[in-house]
């Protein structure tokens, strides 16, 4: 016998809130921003900060529990790396950067996603 569960919405126990996922591996953090570091659209990102050319910060709404998080990124422009600036992360946030082909930092749309563990 299968089974089959259509809902519309998850909640925790009290109603109103987003159920908390547990021994799960769905992305912590998103974001998607703009050239200039403002927010376009995200989950679990608060605020953002534009630090110079091609860099960015983000922090956290809810805290990771350690910096040990992994991160991806992707750039609207096809010769641009971004990612994560290893040196920088922290539990509550985390800096990113654009480079181009020719290894210049570029501000570029982008967008940002984390993975770990929640504190």
């Amino acid at each position: 016998m299968t089974s089959v569960l259509n809902v519309d919405t998850i909640a925790a126990k009290d109603g109103t809130s987003a159920a908390t996922l547990t021994k799960q591996y769905a992305a912590k953090a998103w974001v998607n921003g703009d050239t200039d570091a403002s927010i376009l659209d995200s989950n679990n990102v608060s605020s953002s900060s534009d630090i110079g050319t091609g860099h960015y910060n983000y922090n956290f709404t809810n805290n990771m529990v350690n910096a040990l998080y992994a991160g991806s990124g992707a750039s609207e422009a096809g010769a641009v790396i971004f990612g994560l600036n290893s040196t920088n992360k922290t539990t509550s946030g985390c800096r990113a950067r654009n480079v181009n082909h020719a290894d210049t930092d570029s501000d570029q749309k982008h967008g940002l996603i984390t993975h770990g563990d929640l504190a």
